[in-house]
Formats: structure tokens, sequence, C-alpha cells
């Protein structure tokens, strides 16, 4: 594989399931916070909200608490999933 999104020949590409190839997206360019799964929550002024595959992880006071709680259920659910 030669990284190039153009180059779509047989050789250059690999199988992955639709989940992992979604994995592959950038950040949208609604993202205020620039980390997936991390967003101010709308319904707790001054708090953050951390979820991963739809669920919420909980909210924070801080967006950095945020950040690292989404972090660790995200490599906790790579270990165990």
């Amino acid at each position: 594989m030669n990284l190039n999104s153009l180059d779509n020949r047989i050789a250059n590409l690999r199988l992955v399931s639709h989940a992992q190839n979604m994995a592959n997206q950038p950040l949208m360019k609604s993202n205020t916070t620039g980390f997936a799964g991390v967003v101010k929550d709308s319904q707790h002024e001054g708090k953050w909200r951390a979820y991963l595959s739809g669920k919420t992880i909980g909210t924070f006071h801080t967006k950095e608490e945020a950040i690292k709680a989404r972090k660790h259920a995200e490599n906790k659910s790579k270990r165990f999933g």
C-alpha cells in the first residue's frame, strides 16, 4: 500500500470492515474540541461530555478530563472488544 487515496489498484487496497474504514476518517470540520468523542455538554453548562460508540462515558468539569476518560475507554474497548 502506498497510502495514495487516488490509487485504487487491487494491489493497493486492503480488506477491512466498515468500522475499520470509518476509523480512517479525519475529524469533521464541525468538531470544536479537536478530539473525537468529546463535546461541550449542552445540558450541563460549563461541562464536557465524553462518549464512545454513541454511549456516554460521563460528564466532566474540564475538556482535558473528558479527553482522558475517552482515551481510557477507547483503550479498554480495544483490549476487550
